[in-house]
């Protein structure tokens, strides 16, 4: 049955790939896809034709192309490591003969942890490899140790053959080669270094013997390239020739004595060559059978681009570089800040000595098929002829034998006998002796993986401490395998270092094993500690990875495997030669160390050590299979011996008697061990024994040396290390040694198989061999392991084949007839498939019950329908059977779900929808997936394809697929339910209201879908809102039953025309954004019209439920069932049936056009912003508009990351607790204090840092599309790590603050190109700009500073003078930002960086804080306080917080416990004292509990003190800032906000949306006025003191405030929540409360601001009628009659009569003055609330002992009230068209006073909230008292009226009595026309 079950899956691989040989060949099947001229594609030759070899290659000095601006114009924007701007000739030739793009490096294919060699068979077979390299040359001098030379790349072709071979056998291999087309292009480089070696002899040109012997050299070496590649089976030749090598800028820019022209002389040694080359192939084409060729005239071609006529050849430069510096811009490399030219494909050199992409396509359309003269004897095309005739039957037979291939490595990994792999995998523990690269991951750690090292090894150095394999790789070729298991820390760097389920990890331990060897590593931890991985780490990584295993194969399966697998382990060398450390960690010195006791007391450190790790290893891992090889005679390698007294080059035998004894312990330890430990088997290896006998007699061992490096300095090699500059032994198969530790991989091979199968003396009791096949039993059967792999191989088997069907998808080929590779589903239960099924919770909503899928094949899937739901009709539309799978049902597949994951997303899309989500995250909260985790499911699902088939295939796939997206109904839905809480219906809503709600569904909205861009999607089709009012379930709450309701269904139809607008705008914006809304409202306004025409018996009623229209309740077993479900639009009291999805998904793929409105469309695109600025300014989500951060490490979130030699935090463990543990570039285990702050303002986290967006962009393009998208919506992060103030600060290894400022240039400039010059300036000045800079400065910057100015130490006048020129320069800073428009600046000051663990470690006493380096901080700081003062009397518009980090770090250190830190000293992340001698990195010590840790690593906060800094700055305690709060800042009022000014045309838009919200015409809107202008006092105010700095200042934003607003938010309203306008405690007069608001006559000023701001947007004839219209309120006057009470009190008198009427005088002259200058402002209509009997708030009557009013107050308040009436009347009188209505609050107060009851309150005297008697005696706020029923109170706190009082007032005041009104209400006022 297994095998049954094996060969059918077999099988249909097999068929699989047949049916890409028929796509690759042009078979049966086809199409109109181009066919493929050649096999295969094999790449030779120069940067010319490399396409990222040299990105894989070693050492500084390597030429590489594999960063910006290379790649700007490759799909992506991706710096590829090709020498251009985009393809390269290779890649144009490719496509000629019919592949995407040039073949991959052969370097890539040998990365990763899966089977390379496979890896490599595949690719070649089907694609070719490309083996060319920059700066290679024909000869191998040609610099050297720099690239690939060709005979390298001669050998590294031999290899892919032979793994072709292997895989697909000799015979298909030959005729593939035969049918591939060799492309070779190479020897410019050799004409430069000839022509260099010239003239660095000062001469100019060689004689011509010195260049007929070049030549000769040349063309020997070319001709015997050709020849072996004609051996392998090559047999079409494509060669490119040398071009015009003395035209490249770089040769120009030298050129003498006419700079700029071309050197001829280096022309004519490239002309020589050629006419050379072209004898050679034609001599070789008569001597080899079958030789075919075509050489491309490179040099012709030039000479006819350059010479004869560049403008014909379509290029406007030909000798200067399109990027670069300097004169022709080649005086230097083109990269990031190098100048680029305005046209790429105008330019024929991209950079210094390459073409262009555009020179590289007329190149290869030249050499394929152009003129003859450009090709000899024949073209490219004519080359491939014969290669295509055959092409289809060799495929076939390729194709063949891959399946077979396939199955083969199938067995292999399952146990089969055909490789006859010994055991399940191999798990290798140790140090130098296996280590194969874990130590390339490890900071400070000893490394081999720098040349020599693995000069013979196929991967060259791969951190092997050999010139090839070591003993861990041949022990593992003799239990089955390739090589060693690959290095743990290669696999988790792609996953988080917590995650459980790490699954590239998983799948290769499972396959193969996993090699945790580390160099230098020793038993005990100390040994070389901080630089290695020590055994105790290992064994941790090991259980890590045990955990990965059982969570993709469960733990019977890993147990099963893990007792099959064989455990080597080769320790205690390293322990050996640290013998001294360990005595001086003892205190043992001297004769001691020979002391028998002290040597046993080492034993036993050792053994006890030793014995714990194995028993872990059996016990906790389940390992039973244990090889393990002694220590070495480790006295006897090279550098030992070089050390050796009294003889030179002698053994020392004491190490080696020392290691001998510990072998003899070691011995005991595993025959003990083997007695105790159930299933413990174990063959140990001798390696004592094998060196004495090799160095007994070396030439018996075959060896010439034993006692030297092979490869060293000084005497024996041993003086120095392996490296570039050695000296290298002539044979190094003779050499027991390599370096001088370590052995050369001869020895290390014959060591192997001494202990697998050798002489029985050189393992006990058995040997590997024997080891191997034992059997031993584990908890679960054999078979069941096996059936675990195999589930595991089939998909690791089909992740090989992806790329093959992605080909195939890519092609447009015919086997599904797919319009799209894939699909991807996001919304609500109109899409969703079956998410819900799989979310716990029983609130959740479900259709996975019957009857539910009753038409559906699976029957109840999830989907809600009774079958098949639109996006099934969608998917089959597009090829697809039914729509893509539910995400969560794929994580629950094991054993390998982010594989299954991957190759589900690949092949057919993932669906994430789920029933009930919405757009807002509150929308049924936590009864569905809202569209945030949906998008964040797809950001996981695009990460797993990424691991497994590459970025580049991922970014095709994704901008190729279908992105569905249907959302909306539920918003609705939750947004009606809402309104009828509070007994409002949907058609009732307040305009503002229905703005504000659709505002942020689309800013929601809006960034989901630019998300899902930035993913890479490019298609969307969108579903707009349905009519969702015509659901049964709204139906059935209607009057009359069965109606629609017209209220909510126009809310959906608002929405949709937002939606409409937003779309037609992203569109604008994203470069390839294309989308399709469909219009689900329109279709159901069509089927409800004419239901019989839609073939429908009913459309009211759901098909299947309960009670009336069967919406009364749930579609489930025992509901009602309608006959005829084909014939009912609904299913359920809220879904469509089967049949409407049909036919909407009909419509929408091909069915009739229709469009709304294009006024209304047109409205909303101009409303939009003013709908967004509504949110934004009413504190809704977002506080700002972007987010612009500068600075240091404590706000990077990873710009460094793209700069070589810069301080990184890419590595783990940063990012340890960062969503997806991933080290991101933050310095932190999570986010930092950026992040935070960002969070406060609204945004998800720090805008994404600036070098991740320009690599996508070219960076002097006006029109940056990505960075101008992203800074309009986000902001951007500039900040460095290591960046000073100063430039001189860690120069090269950061971005300067200068280098900052000029990126945030680039990007104003960018956003200037999208949007214009006033969106921007509008946009930066409500940002918020970031700074946190110097600590840097102050932590080493001065010490730099005296040494640039020649001091040796620092006097106070220098102190002065430092501080002084980092003043100047952040002075000059901020000054560059504001004149760019910044005008919101929020700065953090220097920190207590004297504290940070790594000041405290060089402290003394250690552990204590750096007193000198905070004084300089403090100083600075004090400095940087008085600059921002200075900067704000002097910017206009300047507004700024200083935050003080110095001050909140004295807070934390004073008091640890306080602040919930345990320790405050050390770092969480580190090694040795305080966790601060060593880099925070992989094997580093990590503290038990990261948020109870002040600092994450030597220098930086951890992540929870970062979130408490970003809490304190925002809207913390005063002491912690300077200035304002952050969350002031955010919406301080600058200058000339054009948010004030709202044009007519606008006004009128915005009364046709909302009025069709509200369901009414826009010409029957009941709107009396355009607008409404406040002013006045605490009873009108909504929150203006919110804003005003002080803290005397009174102030409603804190709770309980606010309590019945919606979103019981306090929003500074005097209430318990709605109230009526504008500034707090204000008065009449300035003097009332001054300095505590804004009195009457500055309210005025401040009016005739905003209308100036108007004017200039919309013109004085348009805001004349506009105010004219308006409606100006006032109330103000009370706290003027408090002021004047409260001075007579003092005097402890009553006021005279007099006095009383020089008060009223002053009030009413002020009243009159604001009026009479709002009257010529242009107000007419004014609505004037007057005083009310303030004698009766609750905070005088406390003051009275009765409780009762102060009735001289209120008598004071009424004689105001008589003079305000007169002063009103007479100014009517002399005022034209002005017209008034006062309304008495005194009378209707005194009203209310009398019969508290009648008027509903039961409380008159009280304040509903506060403290003591009345409620008047304390504060409202957190703690007070509060009433039961709010509504019944008048009084909210001890001054101000309730939300019902003034509910109760406005009405009285609207159209009520006419007694509390005169001369006419408020509605007769709105209504009034002036003349």
């Amino acid at each position: 049955m297994e095998m049954t079950s094996r060969s059918s899956v077999n099988v249909r691989l097999c068929l699989l790939m047949m049916i890409v040989a028929q796509q690759l060949t042009g078979g049966d099947a086809g199409g109109d896809q181009m066919r493929r001229q050649a096999a295969a594609v094999y790449v030779l030759g120069d940067s010319t034709l490399d396409v990222g070899n040299n990105n894989y290659l070693p050492g500084k000095d390597v030429f590489r192309a594999n960063k910006p601006y290379n790649g700007i114009d490759y799909p992506g924007s991706i710096p590829t490591g090709r020498f251009s701007n985009g393809y390269n000739v290779a890649d144009f030739i490719a496509m000629k003969l019919g592949f995407r793009e040039s073949p991959p490096p052969y370097l890539s294919l040998l990365q990763g942890p899966s089977a390379r060699n496979l890896t490599l068979a595949v690719t070649a077979l089907t694609k070719g490899v490309s083996f060319a390299s920059g700066g290679a040359g024909i000869l191998d001098t040609t610099y050297a140790g720099k690239c690939i030379p060709l005979s390298t790349q001669l050998r590294s072709m031999e290899a892919t053959r032979a793994a072709m071979v292997a895989k697909a056998g000799t015979a298909a291999v030959a005729k593939h080669l035969a049918h591939s087309f060799f492309l070779i292009g190479i020897g410019s480089n050799d004409m430069f270094v000839f022509a260099a070696a010239l003239a660095q002899q000062n001469r100019t040109a060689a004689s011509p013997a010195e260049v007929a012997a070049f030549y000769a050299s040349l063309a020997a070496t070319y001709s015997a390239a050709i020849t072996d590649l004609y051996a392998m089976g090559a047999r079409n030749f494509a060669v490119i020739n040398v071009g015009l090598v003395g035209c490249v800028p770089y040769v120009r820019v030298l050129s003498t004595p006419v700079a700029g022209a071309c050197d001829g002389g280096l022309n004519r040694l490239a002309a020589g060559f050629d006419d050379a080359l072209a004898t050679l192939l034609a001599d070789l084409a008569g001597k080899l059978p079958g030789f075919a060729y075509s050489v491309a005239d490179s040099h012709l071609l030039g000479e006819i681009a350059f010479a004869a006529d560049p403008a014909a050849s379509g290029y406007t430069n030909v000798d200067a570089a399109c990027c670069g510096v300097g004169r022709l811009n080649a005086e230097g490399d083109c990269q990031v800040g190098a100048t680029l030219c305005p046209d790429r494909d105008k330019w024929a050199f991209w950079d210094r000595a390459h073409p262009s992409q555009r020179a590289n396509k007329v190149a290869a359309e030249a050499y394929f098929d152009g003129p003859a003269q450009l090709t000899k004897p024949i073209n490219f095309r004519q080359l491939t002829k014969a290669a295509a005739m055959v092409l289809k039957s060799s495929g076939r037979s390729v194709v063949r034998l891959l399946c077979l291939t396939t199955i083969i490595f199938q067995v292999q990994l399952s146990g089969g006998q055909l490789q006859e792999r010994q055991v399940a995998a191999v798990y290798v523990l140790g140090d130098s002796t296996v280590d194969v690269g874990n130590n390339n991951y490890l900071q400070n750690a000893f490394k081999g993986n720098i040349p020599y090292y693995g000069i013979d090894h196929p991967g060259k150095p791969a951190g092997r401490y050999s010139n090839g394999y070591n003993v861990a790789d041949f022990i593992a070729i003799k239990l089955g395998f390739k090589e060693s298991p690959p290095p743990y820390l290669s696999l988790v760097l792609l996953q988080g270092p917590d995650d459980p389920n790490v699954q590239i990890l998983a799948a290769t331990a499972l396959t193969k094993g996993v090699n945790f060897a580390s160099g230098s590593a020793g038993i005990l931890d100390f040994i070389n500690f901080g630089r290695t991985l020590p055994l105790s780490t290992q064994l941790r990584l090991m259980e890590t990875t045990k955990a990965a295993m059982v969570a993709n194969a469960g733990a019977g399966a890993v147990a099963a495997h893990l007792a099959q697998s064989i455990f080597l382990l080769s320790i205690g060398n390293n322990d050996i030669g640290g013998y001294t450390a360990w005595l001086t960690r003892h205190n043992l010195t001297g004769a001691a160390a020979t002391q028998p006791e002290v040597i046993a007391a080492f034993y036993a450190d050792l053994i006890t050590t030793y014995a714990a790790a194995i028993t872990y290893l059996h016990g906790t891992i389940g390992a039973r299979k244990f090889a393990v090889i002694n220590a070495a005679q480790v006295g006897c390698v090279p550098v030992a011996r070089v050390l050796s007294t009294p003889v030179a080059g002698a053994c020392n035998g004491s190490i080696n008697g020392l290691a001998a004894g510990f072998n003899d312990a070691l011995t005991a330890l595993l025959v003990d061990l083997a007695g105790k430990l159930p299933g413990f088997a174990y063959s140990l290896a001798d390696s004592y024994l094998l060196g004495e006998v090799e160095f007994s007699d070396p030439i018996a061992s075959g060896y010439t040396s034993v006692e030297a490096a092979c490869c060293g300095f000084g005497k024996l090699n041993a003086e120095g290390d392996c490296q570039v500059g050695a000296t290298l032994c002539p044979d190094r198969d003779k050499w027991v040694f390599w370096d001088r530790f370590h052995l050369s991989q001869k020895p290390c091979m014959v060591s192997a198989e001494a202990y697998y199968d050798g002489p029985a003396q050189f393992t006990r009791p058995i040997n590997f061999s024997q080891l191997a096949r034992i059997t031993i039993a584990s908890t679960m059967d054999m078979k069941s392991s096996s059936s675990s792999s195999s589930s595991v191989v089939h998909l690791l088997c089909l992740t090989m084949m992806l790329p093959i069907i992605f080909q195939l998808r890519l092609s447009s080929g015919q086997l599904q007839e797919r319009q799209v590779p894939a699909m991807y589903v996001l919304g609500d239960s109109t899409l969703d498939v079956g998410n819900n099924n799989y979310v716990p919770g029983q609130d959740l909503f479900r259709a996975n019950m019957p009857y539910y899928g009753i038409d559906h094949p699976g029957k109840p899937t999830g989907r809600y329908s009774n079958g098949y739901i639109i996006a099934d009709f969608i998917a089959m539309k597009l090829g697809f059977r039914e729509s893509p799978q539910p995400y969560l049902s794929l994580l629950q597949a094991g054993p390998t779900p982010n594989l299954t994951l991957a190759v589900t997303a690949l092949t057919t899309g993932i669906s994430f929808a789920s029933g009930g989500a919405g757009i807002l995250d509150l929308t049924n909260l936590g009864k569905s997936i809202p569209l945030s985790t949906q998008l964040r499911f797809m950001d996981a699902t695009r990460a797993a394809m990424v691991s497994n088939v590459g970025a580049g295939a991922v970014a095709a796939h994704l901008a190729r697929s279908f992105f569905l997206i249907g959302i909306g109904n539920n918003d609705m839905f939750g947004f009606a339910a809402v309104l009828a809480s509070q007994n409002r219906t949907a058609a009732a809503t307040p305009p503002e209201v229905a703005a504000a709600f659709y505002a942020t569904l689309l800013t929601t909205y809006s960034a989901a879908i630019t998300d899902l861009y930035a993913i890479g999607a490019r298609k969307f089709a969108v579903i707009n809102a349905g009519l969702v009012g015509c659901v049964p379930s709204a139906r059935v709450r209607s009057t009359p039953l069965g109606a629609c309701d017209g209220g909510l269904n126009a809310l959906a139809a608002g929405f949709n025309d937002a939606l409409a607008t937003l779309l037609v705008d992203l569109a604008g914006k994203l470069p390839g954004f294309a989308y399709s809304l469909a219009d689900s409202y329109l279709l159901g306004e069509i089927e409800f019209s004419d239901p019989i025409a839609s073939g429908y018996t009913s459309v009211d009623a759901a098909c299947c439920g309960v009670g009336r229209l069967n919406a009364d309740g749930d579609c489930q077993v025992g509901a009602m069932v309608c006959p005829d479900r084909d014939k009912w639009v609904f299913w359920d009291r809220f879904h469509l049936s089967q049949k409407p999805n049909m036919i909407s998904a009909e419509s929408y793929y091909d069915g009739p056009a229709h469009g709304r409105s294009v006024v209304r469309l047109l409205c909303l695109t101009m409303m939009l912003p003013i709908i967004f600025q509504v949110q934004l300014s009413s504190g809704q989500q977002r506080q700002v508009a972007a987010v612009y951060v500068l600075g240091d490490s404590t706000v990077d979130v990873g710009n460094n990351n793209y700069l070589q030699n810069a301080f990184k935090g890419n590595m783990p463990y940063y990012g340890i607790d960062y969503p997806g543990s991933i080290p991101t570039g933050r310095y932190s285990n999570g986010y930092n204090v950026a992040d935070f702050i960002a969070m406060k303002l609204g945004f998800r986290e720090s805008p994404p840092p600036y070098l991740s967006l320009v690599l996508l962009q070219e960076p002097d393009d006006p029109n940056l599309q990505f960075l101008a998208v992203t800074a309009l919506t986000k902001g951007v992060n500039f900040a460095s790590g290591g960046a000073g103030i100063l430039d001189f600060i860690n120069k090269g290894r950061t971005l300067q603050l200068s280098t900052q400022l000029r990126f945030m240039e680039t990007t104003k400039a960018a956003m200037v190109a999208k949007v214009g010059a006033v969106a921007v300036a509008a946009h930066l000045a409500q940002s918020i700009f970031l700074l946190s800079i110097g600590n840097n400065d102050i932590i080493s910057g001065l010490d730099t500073w005296l040494a640039l100015h020649n001091r040796t130490a620092a006097t106070p006048p220098d102190v002065a003078a430092f501080y002084a020129e980092l003043i100047t320069t952040y002075s000059a800073a901020i000054t560059h930002l504001h004149g760019i428009g910044a005008r919101k600046f929020a700065v953090i000051n220097v920190g207590l960086f004297g504290c940070a663990p790594s000041s405290r470690v060089r402290s003394n006493p250690v552990g204590s804080c750096d007193g000198g380096l905070n004084r300089l901080a403090a100083g600075f700081n004090d400095a940087l306080a008085t600059l921002l003062v200075n900067l704000a009397g002097k910017l206009p518009g300047f507004a700024y917080s200083l935050a003080d980090s110095y001050l909140l770090g004295e807070i934390a250190f004073t008091d640890p416990i306080a602040s919930g830190y345990t320790s405050v000293d050390a770092a969480c992340c580190g090694v040795g004292k305080l966790n601060a001698e060593g880099d925070c990195q992989v094997g580093a010590m990590l503290c038990p509990d990261r948020d109870r840790w002040v600092f994450w690593d030597s220098f930086h906060l951890s992540q929870k003190p970062n979130m408490i800094s970003a809490e304190a700055y925002y809207d913390g305690p005063a002491q912690e800032r300077e200035s304002t709060y952050y969350k002031r800042l955010d919406m301080v009022s600058l200058e000339k906000r054009s948010v004030m000014a709202v044009s007519l045309i606008a006004m009128i838009c915005t009364q046709m949306v909302l009025g069709a919200v509200a369901g009414v015409e826009p010409s029957k809107i009941i709107r009396q006025v355009p607008a409404v202008y406040v002013f006045g006092d605490s009873t009108l105010d909504v929150g203006n003191n919110n804003y005003l700095p002080g803290k005397d200042v009174p102030k409603a934003n804190k709770p309980y405030y606010g309590i019945d607003f919606p979103g019981s938010k306090p929003t500074g309203r005097f209430s318990n929540g709605y109230n009526a306008a504008d500034f707090v405690g204000a008065g009449i007069l300035d003097s009332t409360n001054a300095g505590g608001n804004i009195p009457l006559s500055k309210q005025v000023i401040y009016f005739n601001s905003t209308k100036a701001e108007m004017v200039s947007k919309v013109g004085p004839g348009r805001v004349r009628e506009l105010l004219a219209k308006s409606f100006f309120l006032f109330g103000v006057g009370s706290n003027d009659m408090f002021a004047f009470a409260r001075a007579q009190q003092k005097q402890n008198r009553s006021a005279t009569p007099a006095e009383v009427k020089a008060f009223y005088t002053s009030l009413i002259s002020n009243y009159s003055a604001a009026i009479t200058e709002l009257y010529g402002m242009g107000a007419r209509k004014m609505g004037i609330i007057n005083v009310g009997p303030v004698g009766c708030v609750p905070s005088v009557r406390v003051s009275n002992a009765t409780g009762g009013c102060n009735v001289g107050l209120n008598q004071l308040a009424a004689g105001f009230d008589a003079a305000l009436a007169t002063l009103m009347s007479g100014l009517a009188a002399r005022l034209p068209g002005l017209a008034y209505s006062i309304a008495d609050s005194f009378a209707l107060t005194q009203i209310t006073f009398s019969n508290p009851a009648a008027a509903g309150y039961a409380n008159a005297d009280s304040a509903c909230c506060g403290a003591g008697r009345l409620g008047a005696e304390g504060a409202c706020q957190r703690g007070a008292s509060l009433c039961v029923d709010r509504d019944r109170f008048v009084f909210w706190d001890s001054v101000h009226p309730s939300q019902q009082s003034n509910k109760l007032g406005a009405k009285a005041y609207f159209d009520g009595p006419a007694q509390f009104t005169s001369p006419i209400s408020f509605k007769q006022l709105a209504s009034y026309k002036s003349s």
